[in-house]
């Protein structure tokens, strides 16, 4: 017998339900940003998200997860102080970030983020392939995160995070 969902997930079943999502969480039929309106502008930014998404996702050591909770607010990995922005991905993207950032990575957590709660400092721009990424210019307040899962140490992250979302 299957484990039921987390909770975080619905919102995403059902905004992809009612858009006639294809396989990636993206509704079919020309490109997202075409649709929605939201093409990037003259720094390949747009503010609003290209296709519909309950949540997004961070993923990040549970040692800086136990730190931004003390805090009330996580700064950002060391990739993300180097690059200027905090690094998000979408339900279709999270499995392909773990698998090329966090393989062989212990001690790991999934963030499920409220990207309503960012407000304009989220931005959706060009990223691996051209694909338009979440990156958050400033901390992520801790009470933007709607879920949080540890992943477990003798699984590979991306199959962890699979296994979460399925």
């Amino acid at each position: 017998m299957r484990n039921p969902d987390p909770p975080f997930l619905e919102p995403i079943r059902r905004i992809v339900a009612e858009a006639g999502a294809g396989r990636e969480g993206r509704p079919a039929g020309g490109t997202a940003a075409a649709r929605s309106g939201t093409a990037p502008g003259p720094r390949g930014r747009v503010s609003r998200p290209p296709y519909a998404a309950g949540v997004i996702y961070k993923l990040l050591t549970t040692a800086e997860w136990d730190a931004a909770r003390d805090a009330g607010h996580f700064a950002g990995s060391a990739v993300d102080h180097q690059d200027g922005f905090i690094h998000l991905s979408a339900a279709g993207q999270v499995v392909e970030t773990a698998r090329r950032h966090f393989a062989g990575v212990t001690g790991l957590a999934l963030l499920a983020v409220d990207p309503a709660a960012l407000g304009g400092r989220l931005r959706w721009e060009p990223s691996r392939g051209g694909e338009l990424f979440p990156h958050l210019y400033g901390a992520l307040p801790v009470a933007a995160v709607v879920e949080a899962h540890a992943l477990p140490a003798d699984t590979p992250a991306a199959d962890a995070v699979a296994r979460l979302l399925a």
